[in-house]
């Protein structure tokens, strides 16, 4: 009998050890880890000039093709993308790894060309056009609805974080610096009204950099907004500039260009929260290429790997806690029609204008 008793408390401590096992595995797993996050202008827009030319030789559709084939085969867990707009068929049919993405509001005139892929689940999709844009004819900021498209993404059971993906105004005229000086005040508004205590990515194509503040206020306007009154963190910055804000010059005596290689547009902005730690453990600037050797896009990749620790204040989340985009057909239409006259409207006047400032000549 008293074989019986200690084989049975044996067998009983045995159990309740595999029992807590599981939970305890579980737990490490939320408690911390990595993640990889990948912001890249894909350059899908339609080859207009070949169009109208009759001469199409750059064949867009088969470019999105390779790229979406590079893409899922790098194994980075969300990539956040801009410039997704005529040929999204092709680049993200070649993309079956990423289950989920945002869902596609279609290509010029009618879609911002901002898109997130994952291979996690994403929530709470909001969407954003900029109030302001300049440029129509000439820079093209106003012939699509460029702006912000916001997700809540699963880094891993009960851990999520805020993810923003932008497309600023682009040139540098005086006009288009403003415009880029709103989009970041629009962007600072939407996280501070989502007043979310999750930790926040926020990434894309700023087409201005920090080290470009003396000279053009939208570039300071990233440091004044995001990192001194967000106490966001800069990864390039952080991991190859010594967390320095102000000071480029070893960068700027190289003499080798910031378009995609340091401090460059691709931008990925971070911060912690609800007791979620982030580091960034690398950043790198990839480029793309196809067979022929050239670059697939005029822009490179920006690549972060990220480890995340959780302290004793994290709590984590529920995927009941949160809502799943969905695609309404009658909002959509309305969308895509008022955004279509909108922009019709806006290029007859500017065409009407430009008829009236016409020099008379004999």
């Amino acid at each position: 009998m008293r074989f019986s008793t200690k084989l049975v408390s044996v067998l009983l401590a045995v159990l309740m050890l595999l029992a807590v096992l599981p939970v305890s595995a579980s737990a490490q797993s939320a408690n911390s880890g990595s993640f990889s996050l990948l912001n890249y202008n894909v350059a899908g827009l339609p080859d207009f000039a070949a169009m109208f030319s009759g001469d199409e030789t750059l064949d867009v559709a088969a470019k999105e093709a390779v790229i979406g084939g590079l893409l899922n085969e790098s194994g980075i867990d969300y990539i956040a993308v801009q410039e997704d707009f005529n040929f999204h068929r092709s680049l993200v049919k070649a993309m079956p790894s990423y289950t989920y993405s945002t869902i596609h509001q279609g290509g010029v005139p009618i879609g911002g060309g901002l898109n997130i892929y994952s291979k996690r689940r994403i929530y709470n999709v909001e969407r954003e056009e900029w109030r302001l844009r300049f440029g129509l004819f000439d820079e093209g900021d106003q012939l699509t609805p460029k702006g912000i498209v916001y997700a809540v993404i699963e880094i891993a059971d009960g851990v999520y974080a805020d993810l923003y993906d932008i497309h600023a105004d682009a040139f540098d005229t005086e006009e288009s610096q403003q415009a880029r000086v709103s989009n970041f005040l629009q962007l600072f508004e939407m996280i501070m009204r989502h007043n979310s205590d999750r930790p926040i990515l926020v990434t894309g194509d700023f087409n201005i950099s920090i080290h470009n503040a003396p000279t053009d206020p939208s570039g300071e306007m990233i440091r004044r907004l995001f990192i001194e009154t967000l106490g966001m963190k800069d990864a390039w910055i952080e991991l190859h500039n010594d967390g320095d804000y102000s000071d480029f010059s070893r960068w700027k005596a190289t003499g080798l260009s910031d378009w995609g290689h340091w401090d460059s547009v691709e931008k990925i902005l971070y911060k912690d929260g609800n007791g979620i730690h982030l580091e960034p453990t690398s950043f790198e600037y990839v480029e793309y290429v196809g067979e022929n050797g050239k670059s697939l896009s005029d822009h490179k990749g920006a690549k972060a790997v990220f480890s995340y620790t959780a302290d004793d204040s994290f709590r984590p989340e529920a995927a009941s806690d949160f809502t799943v985009e969905s695609f309404n057909l009658f909002k959509e239409i309305r969308r895509v029609l008022t955004t279509f006259f909108d922009t019709l409207i806006l290029c007859l006047k500017n065409l009407a204008l430009l008829k009236t400032q016409r020099p008379i000549t004999d």
